[in-house]
């Protein structure tokens, strides 16, 4: 009888927990929205940091504020993170302002060029924007759900091959294996989102040692709101991968995303 009065117990005071916080949450939320209507982003970001695992659209709203701050590590973090559970659909305006900050920061980091180096610098940007639409279309999708396309996809091709090629119609096994080998890669490069930890500089810039110390000798410079990878940490330092440098940064200039 007293553990059933327990049980009860618990139960009960899970449910009025749960209906509080989610009351507080919900509070929070309409009252950073209203400060975030009357350019109060300073304010707006603060409480939006308050609500409890936090949503998509609520890191979405954080990287809005950041940006009109001028805080574009935050910006950039948080819009990430956004894009990290955001879905396949709807997202329009979360990918333009991704676009819109890096498209900022690639001309700020490329200001003053010679006309031949701009045009190199272009196509890499290009090249990256590509790249990182890819990862975004890939991060978007459920990794079962890619499994299942492949599979669904590997079997029609399996069952049908000889038939379509006694019907003269071997585009349809062509345009088959096409979708195939891109399920197959867009597999692929869901793991590797996966199984890279990545961070963003959020001050206005990290720097690079060559081991877990300043008293390391410096590497290199990273500049405000650029990805990395994370390696691993040691003490009050985390080593990292930009590009072909690798290295220690002082834990506090990145955040994960």
């Amino acid at each position: 009888m007293i553990k059933k009065i327990l049980k009860l117990f618990m139960v009960i005071t899970f449910v009025l927990t749960s209906m509080l916080f989610g009351k507080n949450n919900e509070e929070i939320y309409l009252q950073a929205n209203e400060f975030y209507k009357n350019g109060n982003y300073d304010q707006a970001c603060q409480l939006y940091k308050q609500i409890d695992n936090p949503s998509a659209q609520i890191y979405y709203n954080m990287g809005n504020c950041a940006y009109k701050l001028g805080n574009y590590g935050y910006a950039l973090l948080y819009w990430k993170r956004a894009e990290k559970n955001w879905g396949l659909f709807n997202r329009e305006d979360l990918t333009y302002n991704l676009r819109l900050l890096e498209r900022q920061l690639f001309e700020a980091r490329n200001k003053g060029e010679d006309s031949d180096s701009a045009k190199l610098n272009e196509l890499k940007f290009t090249a990256y924007l590509i790249k990182s639409q890819l990862y975004s279309t890939a991060q978007s999708i459920p990794l079962l759900a890619l499994q299942i396309i492949f599979l669904f996809l590997w079997i029609l091709l399996f069952l049908y091959k000889r038939y379509l090629y006694k019907k003269q119609k071997k585009i349809i096994i062509v345009i088959l294996f096409i979708l195939l080998a891109t399920s197959g890669a867009m597999i692929a490069l869901k793991y590797s989102i996966n199984l890279h930890e990545k961070a963003i500089v959020i001050t206005k810039q990290a720097t690079v040692f060559s081991g877990p110390d300043r008293t390391y000798q410096e590497i290199g410079i990273i500049p405000e709101a650029t990805e990395v990878i994370v390696k691993k940490a040691s003490g009050a330092f985390s080593k990292i991968k930009r590009k072909r440098m690798v290295g220690w940064v002082d834990s506090k200039t990145i955040e994960k995303i």
